[in-house]
């Protein structure tokens, strides 16, 4: 731009556009400055002068405020302490399985189970369709293992094809009575 297009800021010595009515750096007043006036910029003002060049003061200050804050920090902690930790347990307490020093007890093996040949005899025979055969063999496992809800059930079946349904009422029931869970 020309010196001619120009209005120099008194204040800080920009180059303004002569449209402009303030100075575009510091705000200044461009009113009755001449365009392509190559005036010197103001002197800044200076900075205060230093009454008391050297200021032990402060870092006294300084000290006395960080301690302050540390008092406080500690009268803080003191006063409302953070919560305590939940102790913590025993590793031993949750550790691994505990194989107990006395050997399991004896399991009969399925061949030795109290009437159980008896009874699968019978069902064999009640699903072939021989009634008087299963009767005899299921009653025989009933009376070995009365205990055993599925051999009254069965033997309750087989009185009902036998045509025998007081008595097969009677099987279900005590099937039910021993397993209402399972027979109820």
């Amino acid at each position: 731009m020309r010196p001619s297009d120009l209005r120099i800021c008194p204040q800080c010595g920009t180059q303004n556009k002569v449209k402009w009515e303030f100075c575009v750096r510091c705000g200044e007043s461009l009113q009755g400055v001449a365009v392509g006036d190559s005036r010197k910029p103001a002197s800044k003002p200076e900075a205060p002068v230093d009454d008391f060049p050297d200021r032990p003061w402060r870092s006294v200050v300084w000290t006395v405020l960080a301690l302050g804050v540390a008092v406080a920090l500690a009268v803080m902690y003191f006063v409302h302490p953070p919560p305590a930790q939940a102790p913590r347990p025993d590793p031993g307490t949750f550790g691994g399985l505990r194989v107990p020093s006395t050997p399991p007890p004896k399991t009969l093996p399925a061949r030795e189970v109290p009437g159980q040949k008896e009874f699968e005899e019978g069902r064999a025979a009640l699903l072939r369709g021989d009634t008087a055969h299963a009767l005899e063999l299921l009653a025989a496992a009933v009376s070995l293992d009365g205990g055993n809800p599925t051999y009254h059930s069965t033997y309750g079946q087989a009185l009902s094809q036998a045509g025998r349904e007081a008595d097969a009422s009677q099987e279900f029931g005590l099937a039910v009575q021993i397993e209402p869970a399972d027979y109820g």
